[in-house]
C-alpha cells in the first residue's frame, strides 16, 4: 500500500511539475519580440525640433523650457560617466554657459511602439568664451505624454581629443 502511495505521489508531483513548466515556456515562447521601426518623416521633423529646441535652452540655460521638454523619470549620463535625475541636472543646466553653432548630424531615429523613439547621432558646437568645439555621439530617448515627445534619458560621449 505505501508503494502505491508513494508511487501515486510521484506521479501527481511529475505531472505539476510538467504542467508548471509547460506553461512558463509556453508564457515565454509567446513574449513578443519588438522590431524597431523608422518614424514618418513628419515625425521625424518634430523629433529632430525637439531635439534642437532641448539643445538650445540649455545652451542658454533656459531651465524653464528645459523643464517642460524633461520627463518626470529623466537620467542623464554625461561625457564623464555621471549619472543625473531630473532635478539633479536642471539645477547643472541652470549655470550659465556659451554655446554657439550647434549642429546635429548623422541622426537614426527608431521607434517602439508608438510611444517610444531612440536617437542616436552626432552633435557639435563651440563651448565656452574660448570657442572650443566639442563634438560628441549621442543616445537620446524621448517618450510620447499624451501627444507631447519628452527626453527620458541622454548619455553623451566625446569624439576625439576634446578638453
Amino acid at each position: 500500500m505505501l508503494g502505491v502511495i508513494l508511487k501515486s505521489f510521484s506521479m501527481k508531483y511529475y505531472l505539476i511539475l510538467f504542467i508548471t513548466l509547460t506553461h512558463y515556456t509556453g508564457v515565454a515562447q509567446s513574449t513578443k519580440i519588438i522590431t524597431p521601426t523608422k518614424p514618418s518623416s513628419a515625425l521625424e521633423k518634430i523629433l529632430i525640433q525637439e531635439m534642437y529646441d532641448f539643445s538650445n535652452a540649455w545652451g542658454t540655460s533656459d531651465t524653464a523650457t528645459l523643464s517642460k521638454l524633461l520627463a518626470p523619470e529623466y537620467r542623464h549620463s554625461d561625457v564623464f560617466g555621471e549619472i543625473q535625475h531630473k532635478n539633479e541636472w536642471l539645477i547643472f543646466a541652470a549655470k550659465k554657459r556659451e554655446m554657439t553653432k550647434l549642429e546635429i548630424n548623422d541622426i537614426e531615429i527608431l521607434m517602439y511602439y508608438d510611444n517610444m523613439a531612440v536617437i542616436t547621432g552626432k552633435m557639435s558646437y563651440l563651448f565656452g568664451t574660448e570657442k572650443i568645439k566639442q563634438d560628441l555621439r549621442f543616445t537620446q530617448i524621448f517618450g510620447n505624454y499624451n501627444g507631447q515627445w519628452k527626453r527620458t534619458a541622454f548619455q553623451g560621449t566625446y569624439i576625439k581629443n576634446v578638453k
